[in-house]
């Protein structure tokens, strides 16, 4: 079997996270922590599961991100930039995950 393509999942197994730069978003609003916005998220995610349709979930995103703002009472700036914020871009793949998976082909295993 050849391995074609790999979808790096969310779950920290081929990926990490970086949230320096939502952090340094955060600190400009000294109501705002990223342990209070992750326990936010969560909250958020309970209320009901992110759509799959790139709109429908750019519009939950959205309404997240104004939820916190009015929660926060964030200025308008923030809030704007929170509402943009492209949340994929926290996603990065280990340095090795690459190798490691090519490597693993080039062994004969297919799992």
């Amino acid at each position: 079997m050849t391995v074609r393509a790999v979808i790096f999942d969310r779950d920290g197994v081929l990926t990490r996270f970086d949230f320096g730069d939502l952090i340094a978003k955060l600190s400009r609003s000294p109501r705002a922590s990223f342990s209070a916005l992750w326990q936010m998220w969560e909250s958020h995610l309970r209320e009901g599961a992110p759509p799959r349709e790139a709109e429908a979930e750019r519009a939950y995103v959205r309404s997240f991100w104004q939820g916190v703002s009015c929660a926060w009472d964030l200025d308008e700036t923030l809030e704007s930039e929170l509402i943009d914020y492209e949340y994929m871009s926290v996603i990065r793949a280990y340095d090795d995950a690459r190798l490691m998976l090519l490597k693993t082909q080039y062994c004969g295993s297919t799992q």
